[in-house]
């Protein structure tokens, strides 16, 4: 069974399983996704109508007013930043319904006190996860138009915008390096959650902001790609579906091809990755839902998990702040930004100021820790 844009619906099961609307037949012993699970996930596919694909559930879309549950804890109070200045880190939070990417400020050793938006980025459209690289230029993926705009820190001007001809772009990083142009690293990678016309599958778009997306990183065994990340020694890694429908992972040695099909990946559902200081790899499993550490080589495309960590709400994409010591979740059910400690995960509070539950919260930048990965 194999995803296309043409079509017009899908579902994703706990399990990773796709299930096309209509196309039941000779799928009854994946049994049906549950409306309204917890761990039903559909990509709204509306290729058909001119629209990019959705990587949020209708059955666990927000309806009606944002009710808190009991984990929930208010933000404690903010520092007194009320602008944007070149001294405060921003972190810049997406919103797949909202033209606007509000910016905000997070202090304290621990990520502990946010305060905002104290600025914006706006004009976006249809935007799932964003990246960062070391300098604090924001890349946007634009799944409208299959476009990645990159702006400068903080809210700042427009650096450059280049096209995608290799897919529907959902998720990027950025390759960490010395070699820039213009203060943009030379090369990043666009995370395509399907390929473009006449080729139906995910794929990784490899960019450069002086020439574009020049080539792809594929593999055969790719259905849908979610998410993905560079270590500190260039190689790509992404979170994908297969042609089974499961949950996988591949990495790409020093970003080209071949890839690896990576052993040891027990994630049940896709998300965000993420390489932390010590080259631990943080991958979200949207169907737990929460995190899990693995410990990975690339010489024997395999990793070994270090566990994982249960998280509030529901979630895609998640991305390390405050130097490493803190965790933030774009928390798409309750229109939030859910901070944890890091390495612990243990919750500290949700942010609410300036988003909209209606308005699908589902990324953010963070710090582009890349770690002592790659051996």
């Amino acid at each position: 069974m194999r995803i296309s844009r043409l079509r017009a619906t899908s579902m994703v099961t706990a399990a990773g399983v796709v299930l096309l609307a209509g196309c039941t037949s000779g799928s009854s012993s994946l049994g049906a996704p549950v409306s309204g699970s917890v761990s039903t996930y559909q990509i709204a596919n509306y290729g058909v109508f001119g629209k990019p694909l959705s990587v949020i559930p209708e059955a666990l879309r927000p309806h009606g007013p944002r009710v808190r549950p009991t984990w929930w804890r208010d933000a404690p109070a903010g520092s007194n930043v009320k602008k944007q200045t070149s001294a405060v880190k921003t972190i810049i939070v997406s919103m797949q319904e909202s033209p606007d990417l509000p910016g905000y400020s997070q202090t304290g050793s621990e990520g502990q006190k946010m305060t905002g938006p104290i600025c914006t980025i706006s004009g976006q459209s249809n935007v799932t996860d964003i990246g960062e690289d070391t300098e604090g230029n924001v890349y946007v993926p634009f799944g409208n138009t299959d476009t990645v705009t990159v702006f400068a820190p903080n809210c700042g001007a427009q650096i450059g915008s280049y096209s995608d001809p290799y897919g529907q772009p959902v998720d990027f990083a950025a390759k960490a390096g010395k070699v820039k142009l213009h203060g943009v690293p030379i090369q990043g990678a666009a995370f395509d959650i399907v390929g473009s016309s006449g080729s139906e599958y995910g794929n990784v778009a490899l960019c450069t902001i002086a020439k574009g997306c020049t080539s792809e990183l594929t593999d055969p065994s790719i259905n849908t790609l979610y998410a993905g990340a560079y270590d500190s020694a260039g190689n790509v890694w992404a979170s994908y579906l297969n042609q089974e429908n499961v949950p996988a992972l591949i990495v790409w040695p020093n970003g080209t091809m071949p890839g690896e099909v990576v052993s040891g990946y027990i994630n049940s559902g896709v998300g965000g990755l993420q390489f932390d200081a010590k080259g631990n790899l943080i991958a979200i499993d949207s169907s737990l839902p929460g995190a899990y550490s693995y410990t990975c080589s690339v010489e024997s495309a395999s990793c070994t998990s270090n566990g994982s960590s249960v998280l509030n709400g529901h979630m895609l994409y998640g991305k390390l702040v405050a130097k490493g010591a803190a965790f933030d979740v774009a928390d798409f059910s309750y229109g939030s930004i859910d901070v944890y400690s890091y390495p612990s995960f243990t919750y500290q509070y949700s942010y609410i100021q300036g988003l909209d539950q209606s308005d699908l919260v589902i990324g953010l930048t963070g710090v582009p820790i890349q770690g002592p990965n790659g051996k």
